[in-house]
């Protein structure tokens, strides 16, 4: 009777878990929809999908393990305390997980070096591009020394990089780019993209600099730019099989380095 209702149970927890994940596609379709012909976000879309991933996951796991049957994920990024170091390290012995990321806060490359000293971390995704340089100090440096990857994230400073933003740019009400480019973030941003533009080589844009910038670093392993446009897919794949950026405007884009305060900004 016991294994009847651990069954039935199981059962359950994999049609919510097929429910949620009909959930998170509508939720992500209709944001886009949304954003692309209204001009207007779902609030609080980002953190709710993200929310039932990651119950997803974990009751994946769950189900899976039940049945004998084998789920990996291939990188689990977590942002735990050290009560959950030992669960995550032992899913990760038993093949459950293939490699642990974490995720480094804004304008904080520094404050992930603890938990890359446990060992239990195979990849880290840091914000990392001409104005935020700041993990060349010293997180590229031991990642690479212990052979942690990483993944630059924000690498067009939440669009300031794509040379497309103007001082009298605004988002639909609940974008959380309202926040981050408040007018005197904007001003101060665009004063700094203004100054880049003559850097530009002949024959690039500032979107394919930034790119080839960031991934010319031996530490960075890859960089995710978001992209909602098949022409910037392919723009974006195209920049890494460019060559190598002359040394002395290597050099020139090092000059532009930005060191920001941190604040509640994600």
């Amino acid at each position: 009777m016991l294994t009847k209702f651990a069954d039935r149970f199981i059962d359950s927890i994999e049609f919510l878990a097929a429910l949620f994940v009909g959930v998170v596609a509508v939720d992500v379709f209709m944001s886009i929809l949304l954003r692309y012909f209204f001009g207007v976000s779902i609030p609080d879309s980002y953190d709710f999908g993200r929310l039932l991933l990651g119950v997803l996951i974990f009751w994946g796991i769950g189900a899976t393990s039940y049945r004998g049957t084998h789920i990996t994920v291939d990188l689990l990024y977590a942002n735990v305390g050290p009560r959950w170091q030992r669960a995550i390290d032992d899913l990760k012995r038993e093949g459950l997980i293939r490699a642990i990321g974490i995720s480094v806060n804004r304008w904080e490359a520094t404050n992930v070096m603890r938990a890359l000293e446990t060992g239990l971390i195979d990849s880290v995704q840091v914000v990392y591009n001409i104005f935020d340089q700041a993990p060349e100090d010293e997180l590229f440096p031991y990642c690479q020394s212990h052979d942690i990857a990483v993944i630059a994230r924000v690498p067009f400073d939440e669009g300031s990089l794509t040379g497309t933003l103007t001082r009298e740019s605004r988002w639909p009400e609940g974008d959380w780019r309202n926040i981050y480019f408040n007018k005197d973030h904007l001003a101060a941003t665009l004063t700094r993209v203004d100054r880049l533009a003559p850097l530009v080589p002949e024959g690039m844009d500032l979107p394919e600099l930034a790119l080839r910038f960031i991934l010319e670093h031996p530490a960075v392993s890859t960089t995710i730019p978001g992209m909602r446009r098949p022409r910037n897919v392919e723009k974006n794949l195209a920049a890494s099989d460019g060559e190598p950026l002359p040394p002395r405007l290597h050099d020139a884009l090092k000059g532009h380095r930005w060191n920001r305060v941190p604040n509640a900004t994600p």
